[in-house]
């Protein structure tokens, strides 16, 4: 299901994850299928300790392996 109102622009995207992410008791994993979660929003809720993961469904390594440089010093 794609919610089209979340992406007017990345900064609705991520205010609407961290929303979800403040308001629920688990964790969550991101499910980019497309390029339509842009890395600087990966990048960001990689922040949160409620994002344990994102799964990437996008046929392209170097997509993939960007939001990894970006978003963590050291993988563990």
């Amino acid at each position: 299901m794609h919610l089209d109102h979340t992406y007017n622009h990345e900064r609705g995207l991520a205010d609407y994850y961290h929303r979800i992410c403040d308001e629920i008791d688990i964790l969550i994993v991101i499910y980019k299928r497309d390029l339509t979660v842009p890395r600087s929003v990966l990048v960001d809720l990689s922040e949160r300790k409620e994002e344990v993961a994102v799964k990437v469904t996008v046929d392209n390594v170097v997509e993939f392996s960007r939001p990894v440089e970006n978003a963590f010093d050291e993988l563990t």
